[in-house]
């Protein structure tokens, strides 16, 4: 039996920039992992489980049928990946897909699942086909994030899947062919995740988005122009041990602008903590809380100094613990 790993993701910066062509944000990929394992059968076969709620749901795929107009994530990676390998068939595999690691209070985690499962399916599906590393490496992870938008209805910026196959740090770039350029950012191990009460609906939040960019160009532009501009200014930190008082400074402005256009698209950008941790975090002077995408689900803390990071650990608010290693560390040049 073999099996491919996926990491989760984060979005640090750039979420709604992301969803323009051009759009910026700062990924980083993070532990849990999807996993697909995969050894010879009779037929083909798909067996997801995931979580939901406080239980685990199993189901078993064989073939996606007629081509219903909307498609499970694992009826939208067999549909790319079988047209991707025609004329020959899907490979006489059985694939077990696991996503239970991603387990969150709510069921979910808010860490890219999905797109940690599509990339590990189609990684497992096509290595499984004898398709040569090489081939993988180049239509991956295109592949992937077609099948995770066309199980979306078109929509997702794709950033969570770059992420899963990457790994690491990166920044991703938006488009209909999303890009990606990884960077080294070591102060981001004394970042600290923060989970809220519940989530936005991203469509929906991405929908009020447009609706407002078209209302508003200009702001939508300088929106953009801004984001974009703190994004390479980040990504431009890499001799930085510890968040140094730029860093700071920048996630601050993002935070407030992010909490803005929350406002006026009518989708609060807030995270609310465990009012525990709310109050280390409010004790942490000089600590920066960002919402992390819509909102609602995660956020980042950026501490002001090692101290704020030690009380902030001791609290119970875990460190960000970034994934070196994505998808395509299972398929070598």
């Amino acid at each position: 039996m073999k099996e491919i790993r996926a990491p989760g993701s984060i979005l640090l910066l750039g979420e709604y920039a992301i969803t323009t062509t051009d759009g910026l944000g700062l990924a980083v990929a993070v532990e849990p992992y999807a996993r697909a394992a995969y050894t010879a059968d009779d037929a083909f076969s798909v067996t997801g489980i995931w979580p939901e709620g406080s239980t685990d749901k199993t189901k078993t795929w064989r073939l996606v049928g007629e081509h219903p107009s909307t498609l499970t994530i694992v009826e939208a990676v067999i549909e790319l990946c079988e047209a991707f390998l025609a004329p020959l068939t899907l490979p006489r595999f059985r694939f077990t897909l696991d996503t239970r690691s991603f387990r969150g209070r709510a069921g979910k985690a808010g860490l890219g699942s999905s797109a940690s499962g599509t990339v590990a399916l189609a990684a497992a599906i096509l290595d499984a086909a004898d398709v040569p590393p090489a081939r993988i490496r180049a239509a991956m992870p295109q592949l992937a994030v077609d099948a995770h938008r066309r199980a979306q209805q078109g929509k997702g910026s794709g950033y969570d899947v770059l992420t899963a196959w990457y790994g690491g740090i990166g920044v991703f770039r938006g488009g209909p062919i999303p890009g990606w350029s990884s960077v080294s950012l070591p102060w981001i191990s004394h970042t600290h995740l923060v989970y809220g009460d519940e989530s936005v609906s991203t469509p929906g939040a991405i929908d009020a988005f447009v609706a407002w960019t078209t209302r508003h160009p200009n702001e939508a532009l300088e929106f953009h122009e801004r984001s974009n501009a703190v994004v390479l200014r980040v990504a431009k930190t890499q001799d930085e041990l510890e968040p140094n008082s730029e860093i700071l400074e920048l996630f601050r402005e993002a935070s407030l602008r992010g909490t803005k256009l929350g406002e006026a698209i009518g989708r609060p950008a807030l995270i609310t903590p465990e009012r525990s941790i709310g109050r280390c975090i409010e004790e942490a002077r000089s600590s920066v809380l960002k919402a992390l995408g819509a909102g609602g689900e995660l956020g980042i803390v950026i501490p002001a100094d090692a101290e704020c990071s030690r009380r902030l650990v001791e609290c119970g608010v875990e460190r960000v613990s970034c994934s070196d290693t994505g998808a395509i560390g299972f398929f070598h040049e």
